[in-house]
């Protein structure tokens, strides 16, 4: 009898720590907080800047960001994301657009991101490598 009800008990936890985690996995990875989009939307989204209030986050290295960036992007390497997300907490509501080279930093940065409890995150595809407009060098 003890045996059976020391099941039961370790079972409820295991579906709790279970259903729990899925249920923080999904958070982090919805695709409603989360959106891949191309550069020429981007484009249409940075002409609309101002009266959007969104942010501009470029995750390269300082390095790449001084190669030449997006006009109005403000650097964050991805590596250091977590550590400065305060910097970026006043945009948790508005609309950020994460880039990188070519797309796959932009992507972890974005999953970070929305972790945090950011609400509107476009991940640009393809990074600007793939960017047509201008360019700070």
């Amino acid at each position: 009898m003890k045996r059976t009800l020391l099941s039961f008990v370790w079972l409820g936890l295991f579906w709790t720590l279970l259903t729990n985690v899925a249920c923080t996995q999904q958070a982090v990875t919805d695709s409603s907080v989360v959106k891949r989009v191309p550069p020429d939307t981007v484009q249409a989204l940075l002409a609309k800047k101002d009266s959007l209030g969104l942010l501009l986050l470029d995750v390269r290295t300082p390095e790449e960001f001084m190669q030449g960036h997006i006009p109005g992007a403000k650097l964050i390497p991805v590596q250091v994301l977590e550590q400065e997300i305060k910097q970026i907490e006043a945009y948790k509501d508005k609309p950020v657009i994460v880039y990188c080279r070519s797309g796959n930093r932009s992507r972890t940065a974005s999953r970070i991101l929305a972790k945090h409890g950011f609400k509107i995150i476009y991940d640009m595809d393809g990074g600007i490598r793939q960017w047509k407009g201008p360019i700070v060098r």
